[in-house]
């Protein structure tokens, strides 16, 4: 009888060290996933906040090349507005040279123009980003979430057969000591 004691105080034992164990196991791998989770947020914070600082330089510069484009077109109209006075026949070549500069001037608008059109290129490109980055962190976050999950279950399930083993050994140890007894 006294073996029988020891053997059901042993399989206690180690059952509840089975069952500390699987517990402890869980709030790790809990522990883990939130770690992966915040992570993953960080990452994805990280990337947008740069994107968004790229675009606040692009509106930035747009909004440069945009002032500059504007005192140009503006130049161009002045000498337009000149040269239709009629003043510039009056001294020969200053039509022509006023005409060159006015022409310079208006293709440099138009160049300045398709920079700031691969500004708003740039800042769709940078919106576009800022969605992939969300995605990519959304399904990395599901993935963490569904391999912590997995790892849960099967935790749970060594647990719940740890104590079904646990308590048929108590009932085999129970079993030979009332056939000794009997």
């Amino acid at each position: 009888m006294g073996l029988g004691k020891k053997l059901s105080g042993a399989v206690k034992g180690l059952g509840s060290k089975v069952s500390k164990g699987t517990e402890t196991l869980g709030k790790k791998i809990s522990s883990v996933e939130k770690q992966a989770q915040a992570g993953i947020a960080k990452g994805v914070q990280m990337g947008q906040g740069a994107v968004r600082d790229v675009e606040r330089g692009i509106v930035a510069a747009s909004g440069k090349v945009g002032a500059i484009k504007q005192g140009l077109n503006q130049g161009a109209r002045v000498i337009d507005a000149l040269q239709a006075t009629g003043l510039t026949s009056m001294v020969p070549g200053l039509g022509l040279g006023l005409g060159a500069i006015s022409s310079g001037l208006k293709a440099g608008s138009g160049q300045l123009q398709q920079l700031q059109d691969v500004g708003r290129d740039s800042r769709l490109a940078t919106g576009k980003v800022k969605n992939q980055l969300s995605t990519v962190g959304e399904k990395a976050s599901g993935r963490v979430a569904n391999v912590a999950g997995r790892g849960q279950m099967k935790l749970e399930k060594f647990g719940e057969r740890s104590k079904a083993l646990e308590a048929q050994t108590q009932e085999d140890i129970r079993n030979v000591q009332s056939a000794f007894q009997g």
